[in-house]
């Protein structure tokens, strides 16, 4: 039973963590995560789909210096999947979208 409980204890791993969005978006909407990433965290990833119908939607990531890392206008129609890899960089991590008369879905997450 030891050995069971030392074996499973060895095996732990950080948690994977995950913010972001998983929802429809209209005229004016605005969304704002933050991630706190630790300096254990080699690498941050965004990815996600996001479909917009009418008007325009912007997504920015922003690193702990507040410099914006990501960013990207969408205007309808469009359907795009995002997949980015970035270097780790300690601190709060914010990824936010903007709706400018827009309508559609966004399922975007940042994993650490």
């Amino acid at each position: 039973m030891l050995i069971t409980v030392l074996a499973m204890l060895g095996c732990k791993k950080d948690p994977y963590m995950n913010f972001g969005f998983d929802c429809g978006f209209h005229k004016l909407s605005s969304g704002l995560v933050i991630a706190d990433v630790s300096q254990s965290d080699n690498t941050v990833y965004l990815a996600g789909n996001i479909s917009v119908t009418e008007g325009k939607l912007e997504v920015n990531l922003i690193g702990p210096n507040q410099s914006v890392i990501y960013s990207k206008t969408l205007i309808a129609p469009v359907e795009v999947h995002i997949n980015e890899i970035f270097d780790a960089c300690p601190g709060y991590w914010k990824l936010k979208y903007k709706s400018w008369d827009g309508d559609g879905s966004i399922d975007l997450h940042l994993y650490k």
